[in-house]
């Protein structure tokens, strides 16, 4: 990985399947070494498993490259999975981060709306991690490696999007029930209906109600997208039959009407009670079948002048594609991308949108049959546009809002890499530079030196029986002989040389261009001079501190 703002990784990942889901990490590093894991290939369908009881391992490594940031969020972008668990090799076994819908939102690593694990790559060397997904629903896991900052920019579109969506949703269903309360029609209460239970629905595909609606409620999670499709299902067909009137005018039609409505009805019970897998294909299967049938209902009603009905039927036609795409997706037919994950997400937008306007043509016709219901829809289309003028303001302001949040929280996060970045380089008890640092001073003061045929001393000091200080007086003492040590390096050095601390009472000394050897002596002697002095523990204990130094000087010991 280079400095590029995020990585798809599915050209990077394989897989193993686990269909008893019993495997543990310590198993699947071995079928790992063994070979077991199978590519998945460029295409990023071969991510998307379908509805399966198996348990699916992906393993992959990442290697960072010299200009590549160390911190690293990994995205598994499919929010309705019930476990995700990321696990770290380390010394001696595994780190493990959990997320998914069977945990409460707070518990997870990274509060988001999809299932995002930070990663850190320290070091240039390969990292190898694992991944174990497994849910009753779909099993679809589009990995992406993002730079923190990068997401939490995507995250700020996609946001604004999921508002507007879910904002214009609210204006319609408010439109229509201001409409309801005036013209008393229970068929735009029964839009209302269809239009929330929609909201809630994809608020639980997307993931938005599990982030901000129902955090704590990880049982809910669980079920809330079946439940809400199924509702959602109940209502729209409630409303297309009062809609076309398909009780009166077309009865046979009417008893699949009525039929869908008992199989919605059943998937929502089936929710709370049998496996999920269960109500989630029949969701699928019943979705795809009630928006076929909604179709060629309409059309029916169509050829008979059913005022309305052209934008009815436009408006199915677009849920039963968009249901459709969705449903050969969960099935694992098609790869997981913005469209076909958000297939519904869309055209449930425009067949809202269409619906309205059919309802508008429903009324417009029925006010060309009197003056009085004429008026009435003149000022019901002014209250709708007063309505989304409002709710176009109302999301403004929230976007407004949104943004400041983000932009204090990349702030927040800038400041917390910078500690970072400084605890990287310092040691924390002393504050000097630590082994990593000196390395790439002494790599910078080297080059300089060979550029400048100039001399570097390096000056190597141990302190003396530092052990038996520690023995005495306890490791708090030895802290404080550490820092009043590294203390007393400071002024016994130029701004040019760098005093280092390598670990326990070693420290190390740079010293650029001296004279000769007399002169990175004498630098030594000072330093061993200004240690002699003793060194207050408080409460009237002093210890004294000698130290062993050994001068090496470039290029004459090279």
């Amino acid at each position: 990985m280079g400095n590029d703002p995020s990585y798809p990784l599915s050209q990077a990942v394989t897989s193993l399947e686990d269909p008893g889901g019993r495997l543990t990490v310590e198993e699947v590093a071995e079928a790992s070494a063994q070979g077991r894991f199978v590519a998945l290939g460029p295409d990023s369908r071969q991510t998307n498993f379908g509805l399966t009881h198996s348990a699916f391992w992906l393993r992959v490594s990442l290697l960072r490259g010299p200009d590549a940031p160390a911190d690293w969020l990994l995205e598994v972008d499919y929010p309705s999975l019930d476990s995700v668990e990321l696990y770290l090799p380390r010394e001696g076994g595994f780190d493990r981060q959990a997320s998914g819908d069977l945990l409460p939102f707070t518990a997870r690593p990274v509060e988001h709306v999809s299932h995002v694990f930070p990663v850190s790559l320290q070091d240039a060397s390969p990292r190898v991690i694992y991944l174990r997904i497994q849910s009753q629903g779909t099993l679809s896991a589009p990995l992406r490696l993002w730079q923190p900052e990068v997401l939490w920019k995507s995250d700020h579109r996609k946001y604004a999007a999921l508002s507007l969506y879910f904002g214009m949703l609210a204006g319609l269903a408010l439109y229509n029930f201001l409409l309801y309360l005036s013209l008393r029609d229970r068929i735009y209460l029964l839009y209302v209906l269809f239009v929330a239970f929609m909201a809630l629905g994809q608020s639980a595909l997307t993931g938005f109600g599990a982030q901000f609606l129902w955090p704590g409620l990880a049982w809910w999670t669980n079920v809330s997208l079946p439940v809400g499709m199924g509702l959602t299902g109940i209502f729209a067909t409630i409303f297309a039959r009062e809609f076309l009137s398909t009780a009166t005018k077309l009865p046979r039609l009417d008893k699949g009407m009525i039929l869908l409505v008992i199989s919605f009805a059943m998937c929502v019970l089936f929710s709370f009670f049998l496996p999920y897998w269960i109500p989630a294909w029949l969701i699928n299967i019943i979705g795809v079948l009630f928006s076929v049938y909604i179709v060629l209902v309409g059309i029916v009603s169509y050829r008979r002048k059913h005022p309305g009905a052209r934008y009815f039927i436009l408006a199915w036609a677009l849920l039963l594609l968009s249901a459709a795409v969705l449903s050969v997706h969960n099935m694992g037919k098609l790869p997981s991308n913005l469209l076909t994950t958000n297939a519904l997400l869309i055209g449930s937008a425009f067949e809202m949108l269409l619906l309205s306007f059919a309802l508008a043509d429903r009324i417009h016709a029925a006010r060309q049959e009197t003056a009085l219901a004429q008026a009435e829809a003149i000022s019901a289309k002014q209250a709708m546009v007063d309505t989304l003028l409002e709710t176009e303001r109302m999301l403004e302001s929230r976007v407004t809002e949104r943004t400041q949040e983000l932009v204090q929280a990349n702030e927040r996060l800038r400041e917390k890499e910078e500690q970072l970045r400084h605890l990287a380089h310092f040691d924390a008890l002393t504050g000097l530079p630590n082994r990593k640092l000196f390395t790439d001073r002494m790599d910078s003061a080297l080059k300089r030196a060979r550029r400048n045929s100039a001399r570097l001393a390096l000056l190597m000091v141990d302190l003396d029986d530092f052990k038996a200080i520690n023995d005495t007086h306890g490791h708090f003492a030895g802290d404080m002989v550490l820092v009043e040590v590294a203390r007393r390096f400071e002024p016994l050095l130029r701004d040019t040389d760098t005093v280092a601390r390598l670990g326990g009472d070693e420290f190390v000394v740079i010293v650029e261009s001296p004279e000769d050897r007399s002169a990175a002596e004498v630098v030594a002697a000072k330093v061993v001079r200004a240690m002699r002095e003793p060194i207050d523990l408080g409460d009237g204990q002093e210890v004294r501190v000698g130290m062993s130094v050994g001068v090496a000087l470039y290029p004459d010991d090279a």
